[in-house]
């Protein structure tokens, strides 16, 4: 099952994206992600694995040229549980699209998707949560 945490404030927000997505590691999941925006550019790390994986992703970015996360006040994290396609990082949520500008959680899964598909038009969007 996957988890997803997010804030709009005005308190930094990385270590509070990462505090709640340890909230919901019972639930279960596979792979973890962690976007924030700051200057209006979105900046994100992923990780295959625990939120041990993920906080180390976040350190190695400080430490290997990528640059420290920005000081943000809006973010969301998720974590994975893969019901389709591989676990690898570049699977892993939130995905952007290569704008810098915008990122993506998908929060259906097949099953769900299947039952909106029946229930919905197909001009209707699948959910999805947005941070731009």
């Amino acid at each position: 099952m996957c988890g997803i945490v997010g804030y709009v404030g005005a308190r930094p927000c990385e270590e509070l994206l990462l505090s709640g997505l340890e909230k919901l590691e019972y639930r279960g999941y596979d792979s973890a992600g962690l976007s924030v925006l700051a200057d209006g550019e979105v900046e994100s790390v992923h990780a295959v694995g625990n939120l041990a994986n993920l906080r180390a992703a976040v350190e190695a970015r400080a430490n290997n040229g990528a640059g420290a996360l920005p000081p943000a006040e809006t973010g969301i994290a998720h974590t994975r549980w893969a019901t389709h396609g591989r676990v690898t990082e570049a699977n892993a949520h939130p995905h952007d699209d290569s704008s810098g500008r915008r990122c993506t959680i998908d929060v259906t899964n097949r099953a769900a998707a299947s039952r909106t598909k029946a229930r919905t038009s197909p001009r209707r969007p699948t959910p999805r949560s947005s941070l731009t």
